[in-house]
């Protein structure tokens, strides 16, 4: 499968998850801005809740504007302190490769959107003195931003 092709079938993929984004951003209670919305949402698919909510926090991930702690707790809540730490544990894992994968791919110019310039600057003077060891140290600190941090490692795998 060429790279191109891969692309546009990423592209295709992501294009109703945007659509849902963007609907929660326009809507006036915000769509995940707080643990009822959360709940309200994922409660309206029943056996299908905990892909919905392992869905939003992929999106939690990716689009990094989407507040980690809300739907943190919202997946405690849902499911309990195991599943709910399993289903978050999940969408974690699953939304940092997207966002490590989609800086390998697009590549600064994305990162700098995301990130701001500012944060990749701060990010790239650790990298040139210390190499990846405290960027790995970092990523599992949790006064960092590990959101950014994934597009910011993804970075230094470019091919």
């Amino acid at each position: 499968m060429s790279r191109k092709f891969k692309i546009i079938l990423f592209i295709l993929g992501i294009l109703p998850v945007v659509a849902l984004v963007i609907y929660g951003y326009i809507s006036p209670s915000g769509l995940f801005g707080s643990i009822d919305n959360i709940k309200e949402i994922v409660g309206r698919y029943v056996l299908l809740a905990p892909l919905v909510f392992i869905g939003i926090q992929i999106l939690q991930v990716v689009l990094t504007p989407i507040n980690h702690y809300v739907v943190g707790v919202a997946g405690g809540v849902l499911f309990g302190p195991w599943l709910g730490g399993l289903y978050n544990w999940t969408g974690r894992v699953i939304g940092h490769f997207i966002a490590f994968l989609l800086s390998r791919t697009f590549g600064r110019r994305l990162v700098k959107r995301i990130v701001g310039e500012q944060l990749l600057s701060k990010y790239d003077k650790i990298w040139e003195k210390n190499g990846g060891f405290y960027l790995f140290l970092i990523y599992f600190l949790p006064v960092f931003p590990d959101d950014e941090i994934s597009y910011i490692t993804g970075l230094a795998f470019q091919r």
